[in-house]
């Protein structure tokens, strides 16, 4: 049996009452990564991490703000109705192309680093060690996979920028031949409609790759690119497993802990909450 959604107004009544904390993400995945780093941290039991689905989060709400019907939207409204609770509630959202990150700062929000939970793991050493446990090191080479992989990354990125609500892409279709992401064609993956920036720059000129790996795309490209090998080969049945394997495999890694949603999120969780946002 599903648990009910509660009411704000009920939401706001339980942290008057109560002194646990609520980490409140936008996903499942997201739900479940956090669960198990908070697991992996000394000293922060009690803390409930939620789905901003489990709260009615009015669309009023949402439309006041501005801002799209979408999950991350109402984390951010969320946020907002609950400035006085900041010991008590972190919201967690998604930067994606960064539209209204400057806008919105709540002491009870803190955004990712980078475009999404997913996009860590694009860190070349995270990156490698994904290889070895989700592929299992049989998708070509970690840093031949991680160049490729950044190249159709980038370009996707620059279509995302111009289209912050830009429709799922089609993935295969920018495959030549239908496998490999040597030569991803970004024209024939998303839609027609959308231009694309003219810029000669590579991923490598980035130096960060993590800040143009918009979360979906990751496995998105991968899956569309080796299907077959992460199906028959690797057990993984979606795009969407694959995702979850690529979270788990960083979960725990000393390259998070000093970006600053970790930060953030260790000092709220152990009450030493300060007025840094």
């Amino acid at each position: 049996m599903m648990n009910e959604r509660k009411t704000l107004r009920e939401f706001r009544h339980e942290l008057n009452l109560s002194r646990d904390k609520h980490l409140i993400v936008e996903g499942y995945t997201d739900r479940n990564f956090y669960t198990a780093w908070l697991d992996s941290q000394d000293s922060l039991d009690g803390i409930s991490v939620q789905v901003v689905g489990a709260i009615e989060v009015d669309n009023g709400l949402v439309s006041e703000l501005g801002l799209p019907d979408a999950e991350r939207s109402r984390v951010i409204a969320l946020a907002s109705e609950t400035q006085d609770f900041r010991e008590k509630v972190l919201c967690v959202a998604d930067r994606d192309t960064g539209v209204g990150v400057e806008e919105f700062r709540y002491l009870t929000l803190v955004w990712t680093d980078f475009p999404a939970l997913e996009s860590y793991v694009m860190h070349p050493k995270l990156f490698r060690i994904a290889h070895r446990i989700c592929l299992q090191g049989r998708i070509k080479n970690a840093s031949t996979l991680h160049a490729e992989l950044s190249e159709a990354l980038l370009k996707l990125w620059r279509v995302r920028i111009g289209h912050p609500n830009l429709k799922m892409p089609n993935y295969k279709k920018g495959l030549k031949n239908g496998v490999g992401l040597e030569e991803f064609n970004v024209f024939a993956a998303v839609d027609a409609e959308a231009p694309v920036a003219v810029d000669s720059s590579k991923a490598e000129d980035l130096g960060d790759i993590r800040r143009v790996a918009y979360g979906h795309d990751i496995s998105g490209l991968l899956f569309a690119a080796y299907a077959g090998q992460i199906k028959n080969t690797l057990h993984l049945a979606s795009k969407e497993a694959l995702e979850r394997s690529l979270c788990a495999a960083i979960v725990n890694a000393p390259e998070m802990a000093e970006e600053h949603l970790f930060v953030r999120m260790r000092s709220w969780a152990s009450g030493e909450c300060s007025g840094v946002v």
